[in-house]
């Protein structure tokens, strides 16, 4: 097969390609934005145990 026939197409798959990355990145940091601010909530800062929130402390899985 010729090599410059490869050209034309190789570059929208390449394109095509990064954007589908892209966008699956973005989603994947605003899923982790998302998580952290759960977290957030979760978490105590007093500086105290968690074991009131659940029983992972006490009885780890």
């Amino acid at each position: 097969m010729n090599e410059d026939k490869k050209v034309p197409f190789a570059q929208p798959l390449e394109d095509a390609k990064k954007n589908f990355l892209e966008d699956d990145l973005n989603d994947l940091e605003f899923e982790i934005e998302e998580l952290e601010t759960r977290l957030a909530f979760m978490v105590p800062t007093d500086g105290g145990g968690c074991e009131g929130c659940c029983d992972m402390c006490t009885n780890p899985h």
